[in-house]
């Protein structure tokens, strides 16, 4: 008998590889990279490289739009999140689904030997 949850594993959700913008870049940017790329979602890398955050859509229009500031002043650092989850591409798609549910969160970052290789979110997992 086939063990269901390793039918499909996080790396297999993955729609394309990550799109990385820096953390001075300004919300203005980031929204025009978004388009381009024609993505919902990007992580943000600090000075030395490394990620430390992500920034969604929904982030620039509640943070941004929503409150009436301007894009084009604002940076990204500031309104990214910050303490970012991640999963290994290995894992199942179930234990995905658990770490979104248990953290209350709708992007993983996933990883194979700890290089970002994509993001999954709660749309992908959950079916939402």
């Amino acid at each position: 008998m086939v063990d269901v949850q390793s039918l499909l594993t996080v790396k297999d959700l993955i729609k394309d590889e990550p799109v990385f913008v820096k953390f001075d870049s300004t919300v203005l940017a980031v929204a025009k990279k978004m388009k381009k790329n024609k993505v919902d979602n990007m992580l943000v890398k600090g000075s030395s490289g490394n990620v430390e955050g992500i920034v969604t859509n929904l982030d620039i229009v509640y943070k941004i739009v929503a409150k009436d500031a301007s894009p084009s002043k604002t940076e990204v650092k500031e309104i990214m999140t910050k303490n970012l989850l991640s999963i290994d591409g290995n894992e199942s798609m179930f234990m995905a689904r658990q770490m979104m549910l248990d953290n209350k969160v709708s992007h993983l970052v996933v990883t194979n030997n700890e290089k970002q290789i994509g993001i999954v979110t709660s749309k992908e997992v959950l079916g939402k």
